[in-house]
């Protein structure tokens, strides 16, 4: 399961790295990496925008149960949840950006032709949602392996 971590961390920074300059670069937004971030934050629908927030908070969620677990608290639920975690963390980031790209398709369906540079701020924060879904999962594997490794040795 840590290869599984290592994929989905890298392809969560890979896709936060290419939404960045896709907005940067064909969408002609200015700014450092972050505040390009924060940009594509804001310009993103409500939908996205909550499926950011809740991946941010299954971070954490998986954060806090590896500290507990790894703290003293040995209780057999608290690695079922991040088993939980570790499987379900990256599917609404996922489902978010399948949505965003069909609103995308559909959109550009009924205007008809439209370059890249119009469609590129919705593209990237496609790929941004997809990004923070994939790192909520490698954060999440992440916390489970080290607390099931942990578990085994002692």
């Amino acid at each position: 399961m840590r290869w599984y971590a290592i994929v989905a961390g890298a392809l969560g920074f890979a896709a936060i790295s290419a939404a960045v300059v896709i907005a940067s670069h064909w969408g002609q937004m200015t700014g450092g990496p972050l505040g390009l971030v924060g940009i594509l934050f804001i310009e993103l629908g409500p939908i996205s925008k909550l499926t950011v927030l809740a991946s941010v908070g299954l971070i954490i969620a998986a954060i806090a149960v590896a500290a507990m677990q790894l703290g003293g608290s040995k209780s057999p639920e608290d690695l079922n949840l991040l088993r939980i975690l570790a499987r379900v963390s990256p599917l609404p980031g996922l489902a978010a950006a399948a949505l965003d790209a069909y609103n995308i398709h559909a959109a550009a369906q009924r205007i008809g032709n439209v370059s890249f540079e119009v469609m590129a701020p919705s593209v990237a924060g496609a790929v941004l949602v997809a990004g923070v879904g994939l790192l909520s999962g490698a954060f999440a594997v992440a916390a489970y392996a080290v607390v099931a490794g942990r578990s085994r040795s002692v």
